[in-house]
């Protein structure tokens, strides 16, 4: 099927997601934050999943005013032939395929190939965007030996299979994965990754949505006074030092005469010893871990917190979910490094380590991004869909 010219037209779409193969999938979540704004634009969307996912309460708010709808296909087992998805496709009869690409989902023992070439070819018969939230490299700046030829293999895998469909589009919610599609032939566009948590300006009154917060959760005689708050939110990986951003953190709340006390909220990820590094780096500085909260819970910590903390380094900001819920909550972010890598596009209000205390920058309007949202995101789509240019590129022939 053919897309429909005119900019409101009503297109029938399909999204393939991971799904939730080992646990929470972060692609699965920004994919489905897609398809709900995608349908509340009028368009019909029907998910294919490679695996089955977790409800996202999100996906029961979704206005269908506009005409739109959303089906979703879970598969009869994981991940599901190739045939399953062919006949899937067939009866829904798409305009476009929205491939949401992650590696490991499509892995066969060692290998990449067998199953994503059988998948692809399933796809050769309709347009497509791809859109690759992880290419062939891991987030290593300096691969060893071993690891180096592993991605070249997997580079090599992933580029045959991808020959394999029409694509029309080319997108990275990871900047750094820019570069490595251009040099795979590709003309990439940089799909920010966004945050489920709702941007909102600080109201007046901040705090006190957090000491209603605290005292629900039975802590209402962790914060005395007016403390310092630093908001450590999400994942915090085992191997993270934080001593050096503890340190300068609290050399400002001595400067703002104000006594600091650290706050996590939301999955640490990983392990715990991330968290528990934390505290035993903070010493007598009073931390307290909240875990596991609602979009509404987050936003009011986020909004009364002073800074918040991220082990992400800055040249991979756009990729954390937590940074943008941070930006969009108007919370500074402190970064644990020195430099500012040049040529990035940069939050609009954050702190890098100086020599003894805190580097705060407020960058130029031309190197701070738009804060993305799901709808900002899908609009940047459809406004692709409806064109009647590629830029998808033309990629090396590969053969397997």
């Amino acid at each position: 099927m053919k897309i429909s010219t005119g900019t409101n037209s009503s297109q029938r779409i399909v999204f393939l997601v991971p799904g939730d193969q080992s646990g929470p999938c972060g692609v699965t979540d920004y994919s489905l934050w897609l398809v709900r704004a995608a349908a509340e634009r009028g368009h019909q969307v029907l998910v294919l999943s490679l695996y089955p996912f977790r409800p996202r309460p999100f996906m029961a708010e979704v206005s269908t005013s506009a005409g739109g709808s959303i089906t979703t296909q879970l598969p009869s087992k994981s991940p599901p032939a190739p045939e399953e998805i062919a006949q899937a496709l067939a009866s829904f009869d798409p305009n476009l395929v929205i491939f949401q690409f992650s590696p490991p989902v499509f892995r066969t023992g060692k290998r990449i190939y067998p199953y994503l070439s059988r998948i692809c070819h399933v796809l050769r018969s309709y347009e497509v965007f791809l859109v690759a939230h992880e290419t062939w490299t891991s987030s290593e700046t300096r691969p060893s030996l071993r690891r180096f030829i592993l991605h070249g293999f997997r580079r090599f895998e992933i580029l045959a299979a991808w020959k394999l469909l029409q694509i029309r589009h080319v997108y990275a919610s990871n900047p750094r994965h820019l570069d490595q599609l251009q040099s795979a032939g590709f003309k990439p566009h940089h799909l920010p990754i966004f945050s489920n948590i709702p941007h909102s300006p600080r109201p007046l009154h901040h705090r006190a949505a957090l000491n209603n917060l605290l005292n629900t959760r039975g802590h209402s005689a962790f914060l005395s006074g007016s403390p310092y708050i630093a908001i450590f939110f999400g994942r915090i990986p085992d191997a993270w030092d934080p001593s050096q951003v503890l340190h300068q953190i609290q050399q400002e709340s001595r400067n703002c005469a104000r006594d600091l006390c650290l706050i996590s909220i939301g999955e640490t990820g990983y392990s715990d010893q991330g968290w528990q590094r934390v505290v035993q780096t903070a010493g007598t500085i009073p931390s307290l871990r909240l875990g596991k909260s609602s979009p509404e819970e987050i936003v009011a910590l986020l909004h009364a917190a002073d800074c918040g903390i991220t082990p992400n380094a800055l040249e991979f900001w756009l990729k954390s979910g937590t940074c943008a819920a941070m930006i969009g909550c108007e919370l500074p972010i402190v970064f644990s490094q020195t430099n500012i890598p040049p040529e990035i596009s940069l939050p609009p209000h954050f702190a890098t380590l100086g020599r003894q205390r805190l580097d705060w920058h407020q960058p130029s309007a031309d190197r701070v991004i738009q804060i993305p949202s799901p709808l900002i995101n899908w609009q940047r789509l459809e406004k692709d869909l409806f064109s009647t240019a590629t830029s998808a590129g033309s990629p090396p022939d590969h053969s397997v």
